[in-house]
Parts: structure tokens; C-alpha cells; sequence
């Protein structure tokens, strides 16, 4: 009697398997999965989304706007860092709109971010991510919830993603100048929207320009092959064919591989992380490739973080180094060669034998510092520094790390594959220059 225990409570796990699978097969009941948007989570619970100071945000106004289809959204705009005590030491009072307003009108730089699945803005991770943006980055941020997520109105639906991002882009460009650059950043379920939106923006002339560029974090192919690596479909996964079944029924696609084809024009960097137990390594290299065939190798920078998780990207020095280069938004303090003070992005060494601006740009905003061949230490306000090329040999210490070129994939901080390790002698390869840069602490 006792043996057929197991047997029935594995028969019963079947059948409530595939009772949940008949189930998820509805579109109903795919988006309640699929968006988990009925997830209030916030950190502090308690805190109503509008209340900033309960999420410590500084500088940050609330905002909304209003779709195609009549549904309000709700945000936060944060200020750049650098900007915050400044303005209010103009206005004398607490920041009204009107200051927001007049910040973003003469923005240089903007990032709109994309959440992705389940809860609200008010997640610790999200706040933390666009609290990086506004000042590591020193960016001016905005950070909507989608239609029935947080506190915007409406349910969710791939079309109507589409509709949230295209008004709050609109929203955007009516705010900012004509040489404001606006990115967009894009995480997990994000990053389909962002794909979205680009590709509806270069196929309609009539809209306003197109991104100055896409920040993919945990990107993923399709809802399909996420759904295939995401832990919560295991269950689906262990009764033959039911994933299958039900796979096949899914209303919604989410085919970013197929959609960033038609994102003509735009720049993208695709970030993932060795460790993303959400979404597997090899789905982002997957969309990554697609988007190299696509749109050109040129197009496309793909950086893996070794220890990096699903949601902790922005963690990491790498992030700073790739995001700010990507960008032009170098970190707004980091610290010298001899670690003792910290130095001002303006005050950095510019690259001698670097021709490219663009390659200039991107070396200066990882807070890149030449090495002299001479073994000299800039002192730590970066003074003493000369521009020039390393023409020996130059040994390398712990203290040092060998810099990618911008076209090599990264690994936190090491070319990949790695082709000399730390203590090893860097040498002029092939008539082109090695640079050294310092880790930054």
C-alpha cells in the first residue's frame, strides 16, 4: 500500500500540472504571468510611490503622462546629481516644476529606463538603478511605470507597452532641446520595450528622432525561448510536452530578435551577466549576434559580467565603465592612480596616439588614465600626466588592469579572451598602442 504513495502523489503533481497548463494557456492568464504586474512590491512596503521622500529620492519630481489610448502613466524625472544643490541654492525654496522643467529643457543628456516584469518602480533594485543613472552617470532620469503597474491605470499588454513607450518618448522630446542626446535603458522585460520603441521610431519618419542609443541589461531573444530558461516554467518543463502545448498557444511574442532588425540607425549595448539565473548568458549573446547581423557589427557592443547576477549589473565597476563610455556620461568622481584623492572627469588625460574622438571619448569616460613609460605615478589630482603612448615594455602590478580596445567583448575589466594576465608585460603589438588604465576603487 505504502508504494503507491509515491506513485500517486506524482500522478497528482501531473494533473495539476496540466491543469495550470490548460489554464496559462488563455491570454488572460498568460499576461497575469507573463507581467505579474498585480505584484505590488515597493521597498518600504508602506510607501505610496508619490511619497519620494520615503525612496530617499532627492531632487526628483513626480510626473505623468497620458497614451494615445487615454491611460495615465505615472514617474519620477530625477535631476543629474551635479544639478540638485545648485538649483536649489538658486531658487532659494524647494524645487518647483518650473525648475524641473527648465533643468530638462537644457539637459545635455537623458535616459528614460525601462523596469521590467512584476511590482513597481518602488523596488529597491530600480530605485537604486536610476539613483546610479542620476549620479554616477549624472543623468537627468525618468522612470514610468507601465499601464497597470505601480500606480499608472490600465492592464498590460505587448501592444500596450508599445503605446506607454511611445508617449512617454513624446513626452520626453517635447521637453528637452534639439541636441538633448536621449537614451534609452532597457531591463529584462525592458529591454523589449526599448527594442519596440526604436524600431517604431525609425519606421515612422513622422515621429520625433530616433534614440541616441539602447541600453540592453538582461536582454532577452523572444518570450518563448525566456520563458524556456526562466525557473518559474521548470514545473511545465518535467511533464512531456506541456510546455510545449503551451508554448504554442502564447498570444504574445515579445520577438526581440526579429524586431531589432527594423531599429535602422541605432546604437546598442548589450549588457548580461555570467550568473542570471532569470535569463541564461547564451540568450543575450543570442540577441546580440542577431542584432550584429541585423544592424552591422559596428552597431553593437556586447559586455559580460563574470559574477553578475539577473538585477546587480549596475553593481559592478564594469557597468560604470561601459555605460558611462557608451554614453558620454563619465562617472562624476573617480580615483586617482595613487589612490589618495579623486579627480574631476575634466581633469583627465586624454589618449596621445588615440586619433578617433569617438575611441578618445570612450577611453576618457571609463576614467582612463595613461600610464607614463617611465613609470611615473600621477599624483592625485592627476597632475603630472603627460599624453603619450606607451613605447616599452611596461610592467604591470595588481594595482593595474590591461584596458580593452572599444571593438573587444569585456569581462569586468579584462579583454576577452584574455590575452596577457596581470603582472605580465604589455608590449606594442602589431603597431598599435597598448593602453593602461587604473582599476577604479
Amino acid at each position: 500500500m505504502l508504494s503507491l504513495i509515491p506513485a500517486a502523489a506524482a500522478g497528482f503533481c501531473g494533473l495539476l500540472a496540466i491543469s495550470v497548463g490548460t489554464l496559462v494557456s488563455y491570454t488572460p492568464a498568460q499576461n497575469l504571468i507573463t507581467y505579474a504586474h498585480w505584484l505590488s512590491f515597493r521597498q518600504p512596503l508602506t510607501a505610496e510611490l508619490t511619497d519620494l521622500r520615503a525612496f530617499r529620492l532627492h531632487g526628483t519630481r513626480n510626473v505623468n503622462v497620458t497614451t494615445s489610448d487615454g491611460l495615465r502613466l505615472y514617474g519620477w524625472h530625477l535631476l543629474p546629481n551635479s544639478r540638485i544643490a545648485r538649483v536649489s541654492a538658486q531658487a532659494g525654496r524647494a524645487l518647483e516644476d518650473g525648475d524641473f522643467e527648465g533643468e530638462l529643457a537644457d539637459a545635455e543628456r537623458v535616459v528614460v529606463y525601462f523596469h521590467g516584469n512584476a511590482a513597481t518602480r518602488g523596488v529597491k533594485n530600480r530605485v537604486d538603478l536610476v539613483k546610479t543613472l542620476a549620479g554616477v552617470l549624472d543623468a537627468h532620469v525618468m522612470a514610468f511605470d507601465y499601464r497597470g503597474f505601480g500606480d499608472s491605470e490600465g492592464t498590460p499588454t505587448e501592444g500596450g507597452l508599445l503605446l506607454d513607450a511611445l508617449a512617454i518618448w513624446g513626452w520626453v522630446k517635447a521637453r528637452v532641446g534639439p541636441d538633448t542626446q536621449v537614451y534609452v535603458y532597457g531591463q529584462s522585460l525592458g529591454t523589449a520595450v526599448a527594442i519596440k520603441l526604436a524600431a517604431a521610431l525609425a519606421e515612422d519618419p513622422a515621429r520625433p528622432r530616433l534614440p541616441a542609443g539602447l541600453i540592453l541589461d538582461a536582454p532577452f531573444t523572444d518570450l518563448k525561448t525566456a520563458a524556456r530558461h526562466h525557473p518559474s516554467t521548470l514545473p511545465f518543463r518535467l511533464v512531456p510536452g506541456l510546455y510545449g502545448f503551451i508554448a504554442a498557444r502564447l498570444a504574445e511574442t515579445w520577438d526581440s530578435a526579429a524586431t531589432i532588425a527594423r531599429a535602422r540607425g541605432v546604437r546598442l549595448l548589450i549588457l548580461h551577466g555570467r550568473r542570471d539565473a532569470m535569463m541564461a548568458h547564451a540568450v543575450g549573446e543570442a540577441l546580440a549576434a542577431a542584432a550584429a547581423a541585423a544592424l552591422g557589427a559596428d552597431a553593437v557592443r556586447f559586455a559580460s559580467f563574470a559574477r553578475g547576477g539577473h538585477k546587480d549589473l549596475f553593481t559592478f565597476e564594469l557597468w560604470v565603465r561601459e555605460v558611462g563610455g557608451f554614453t558620454g556620461l563619465a562617472p562624476t568622481h573617480v580615483r586617482s592612480v595613487g589612490g589618495t584623492g579623486v579627480w574631476a572627469p575634466e581633469d583627465r588625460v586624454c589618449y596621445a596616439s588615440c586619433d578617433d574622438s569617438a575611441q578618445r571619448r570612450w577611453h576618457a569616460a571609463a576614467g582612463a588614465v595613461v600610464l607614463p613609460a617611465s613609470g611615473a605615478v600621477l599624483d592625485a589630482g592627476g597632475r603630472g600626466a603627460r599624453q603619450q603612448e606607451v613605447e616599452q615594455p611596461v610592467q604591470l602590478t595588481s594595482s593595474y588592469r590591461r584596458y580593452a580596445a572599444p571593438a573587444m567583448d569585456v569581462v569586468d575589466g579584462m579583454p576577452w579572451p584574455d590575452a596577457a594576465a596581470l603582472g605580465a608585460t604589455v608590449k606594442r603589438q602589431s603597431g598599435a598602442a597598448v593602453y593602461i588604465a587604473a582599476v577604479l576603487a
